[in-house]
């Protein structure tokens, strides 16, 4: 995953990695960056979409075969698993 967010712009890699590796708050990103409060969660979201794009366009990312209920997993490196709902 990480090699997935270093593919983002440099701000986006700083707000995803903030939020999501080192668990802060939206308000401590947007000081850390220098940003609004708003700017700060809008670069998490479009990290987020960013990051969708990368890891489903990635050829270690595959479909599993045992779809449920219109979702599909994702499988992903290291076991890490997110669902697309179709």
């Amino acid at each position: 995953m990480r090699m997935a967010v270093d593919t983002l712009p440099f701000e986006h890699q700083m707000a995803i990695s903030f939020r999501f590796w080192e668990n802060f708050s939206i308000l401590e990103i947007a000081k850390r960056l220098g940003v609004t409060w708003d700017r700060a969660d809008q670069l998490i979201e479009e990290g987020k979409d960013m990051l969708s794009e990368v890891c489903l366009s990635h050829p270690e990312f595959t479909l599993h075969p045992h779809s449920k209920k219109n979702e599909e997993q994702i499988h992903m490196p290291r076991g890490m698993v997110a669902k697309q709902v179709a």
